[in-house]
């Protein structure tokens, strides 16, 4: 039986076949093509190769691994348009045998060249494959004894018009994992609270999961084990404090967004994170658009420079450390000295300008009066003259 480590997903890659049996009686080549399967589910079939005997797929298929199932099964077909398909070979790979794949931590995926067996024994050529496996990159961790509680948020925002903002799968997500922690690691329907948009008694109103999320923290202690779900829309809002880079706060969006607004990554820091003391683990899914800082951690995971965005090994080099609140603070208070220099200086040229305005206007009134003397001495000057003559 497999481990019940072996958690991850598997790449399969059906590379081709070599001198495969001749089952068409009239071209003399078969029309094979491959069946990828886990013990008896079907995980896909590859395209048909016609009138090819050693034919090339190179066809990508994958496998969640999640404790169940023995054997990876390939399986040869020749395809028929006036009868039933041939079975011409297959290869059983005993699932125990990729934890060496797990191991070794293979970057890329190695071709295997294995020898295929007919349906009566007979050796029927060969076959060729890949595997990688990669374990899932999360898991739910929790101590034993110590108190376990969930709340699980899906929106799938059902007063909005369908294809204008509406969600499908967020009530499924939410019912998955609560059914999934409870039934395999230790969490009570007790202690769990579920918020859904097609609950009339449960709504995700922001004001209800401000609520719910202040349930979850309560009365936390170290050795408890706390998960936070929420699935919806995600979205980002102008940062006010100076805190994000980008200068845009993370934010979820509850069902009634329109006239409570959003939740920020800085609200959810304060709500969810801060009150927690040392040894509470806290377990976070969120499932929507800009995530990745949405609740304003103080680190982030750091994906090593060489991958890519179609890389299957993403190599994890650790985890960076972003500004903690602190220095954030200190950010803040240095932007608002800084806006209120630029006030004062603001305020300085203003008060110079209006100096020199006011000495101008005084220089002119001086003018002006001199003007006048001058204008008076000359119209005396004028009745002497006239007096005079």
């Amino acid at each position: 039986v497999m481990p019940r480590n072996l958690n991850g997903r598997l790449l399969v890659k059906v590379v081709g076949a070599e001198d495969l049996p001749d089952h068409d009686s009239f071209s003399g080549h078969s029309d094979p093509y491959c069946i990828l399967k886990l013990d008896d589910e079907e995980i896909g079939r590859t395209a048909v190769c016609p009138d090819e005997g050693c034919p090339t797929w190179n066809q990508k298929f994958y496998i969640n691994l999640q404790g169940e199932g023995e054997n990876v099964i390939f399986e040869i077909w020749d395809h028929d348009n006036a009868r039933m398909d041939d079975l011409l070979a297959s290869v059983t790979i005993p699932v125990d045998s990729i934890v060496s794949v797990k191991e070794k931590k293979q970057k890329k995926e190695k071709t295997v060249t294995h020898e295929l067996v007919g349906p009566d024994g007979s050796p029927a050529g060969l076959f060729r494959y890949s595997m990688s496996f990669r374990e899932f990159g999360g898991k739910i961790e929790h101590q034993e004894g110590g108190n376990k509680k969930s709340l699980h948020i899906g929106i799938n925002y059902l007063s909005l018009p369908a294809g204008r903002g509406r969600l499908n799968g967020c009530h499924n997500d939410v019912q998955t994992l609560h059914d999934l922690i409870t039934s395999q690691y230790g969490f009570s329907p007790e202690n769990a609270k579920i918020l859904r948009d097609d609950d009339e008694s449960n709504m995700p109103t922001r004001a209800a999961i401000e609520s719910a999320i202040s349930w979850l923290v309560e009365g936390a202690q170290s050795g408890d084990s706390l998960l936070f779900q929420f699935s919806g829309h995600g979205g980002q809002v102008p940062d006010e404090d100076g805190d994000e880079e980008d200068a845009k706060d993370e934010t979820i969006i509850p069902c009634d967004f329109r006239s409570a607004g959003q939740i920020t990554d800085d609200q959810l820091f304060q709500l969810l994170v801060k009150p927690l003391p040392a040894g509470v683990n806290l377990t976070a899914i969120m499932d929507c658009c800009h995530s990745g800082t949405g609740m304003d951690l103080a680190f982030v995971h750091k994906i090593h420079s060489d991958a890519t965005e179609s890389s299957r090994d993403l190599v994890f080099d650790g985890f960076i450390e972003k500004k903690l609140k602190d220095d954030k603070k200190d950010k803040k208070k240095k932007k608002k000295k800084k806006d209120d220099d630029d006030d004062d200086e603001g305020s300085e040229e203003e008060a110079s300008e209006g100096s020199e305005k006011e000495a101008s206007e005084d220089e002119g009134s001086e003018d002006e009066k001199k003007e006048k003397k001058k204008k008076k001495k000359k119209k005396e000057l004028s009745s002497t003259v006239k007096r005079s003559g």
